[in-house]
């Protein structure tokens, strides 16, 4: 998908005009033309708004809000950035930085909260293998390359050991209302803590591997070392870059309300598989 979008804004920025330009007109129909081909083929749902010149020259809405029940897209619905929120993540992580409250080179432990976290002691993160403790830094987190795996999006089977840590193990349905207060708020201190006493798959900055829980960890740090809810950063954030409607809330306004133009969200991932599932 995301070559695909990347396509379609070299061809629409390369080929949109001003409306004095005799030819606007063509191109405005044969950029909806684009648009309408690429949606059939479910290449492409969204909205579109090209700007030259500081001048919005075309915006329209492509596609549907619910595709269930073929509900039409509108300009001013908002759409979740999902992982995009990792660079928000990481730009209040040098943010602190920066006002030299922390080091993105420190060891995670340093920053972990070990009573708080369940721990008996200091985070000790070792391989399934057994050993020594790791040295992971926040650094490592960031760059996915912790060693941890992946615990939500999880690709194992029954018989792995990684297995026994995915999360759709520990009956994450939406039926599960504790758990969705946790989503709802994201509680980075709870998801943390189910993190901690997973095993590494490989050492620290050895491997790259897409989790998650990485961030969740880095998440966590933040609002220890600040003191403030990481909430609060992306509005701070968003404020300072004149985002009016850019929020933070895990749940897309479904649990929340905080924005009634949000579009739904689906957990499928959260529910557990039966035996024989992909």
């Amino acid at each position: 998908m995301m070559f695909y979008v990347l396509l379609l804004c070299a061809f629409l920025s390369t080929n949109i005009c001003t409306a004095q330009d005799p030819t606007y007109a063509s191109k405005i129909n044969k950029t909806r033309e684009l648009l309408s081909k690429l949606q059939e083929a479910r290449l492409f749902n969204g909205n579109v708004l090209i700007m030259q010149h500081g001048k919005v020259v075309f915006e329209e809405s492509v596609g549907y809000a619910e595709l269930e029940f073929e509900v039409p897209l509108a300009m001013d619905d908002v759409f979740a950035v999902a992982s995009n929120t990792k660079f928000f993540v990481a730009v209040v992580m040098y943010q602190l930085q920066r006002r030299g409250l922390i080091k993105v080179t420190d060891l995670v432990a340093d920053h972990l909260d070990a009573a708080q976290l369940g721990l008996k002691g200091r985070y000790c993160p070792r391989l399934e293998t057994g050993g020594p403790c790791q040295n992971m830094t926040i650094v490592d987190l960031m760059a996915m390359q912790s060693g941890l795996p992946p615990t939500l999006n999880c690709p194992y089977k029954p018989g792995d050991w990684e297995y026994k840590d995915c999360f759709r193990n520990l009956n994450m349905t939406l039926e599960n209302a504790a758990l969705l207060d946790v989503f709802a708020t994201y509680d980075l201190t709870w998801l943390t803590r189910h993190i901690v006493d997973v095993p590494l798959v490989t050492p620290p900055g050895n491997k790259y591997i897409y989790t998650n829980a990485n961030w969740w960890i880095v998440g966590y740090i933040i609002e220890r070392v600040s003191g403030k809810p990481f909430r609060d950063h992306i509005a701070d954030i968003a404020s300072a870059l004149g985002l009016k409607n850019t929020y933070y809330d895990y749940s897309n306004g479904q649990w929340n309300g905080i924005h009634k133009r949000s579009l739904p969200s689906y957990f499928a991932q959260f529910t557990p598989l039966s035996a024989g599932d992909p």
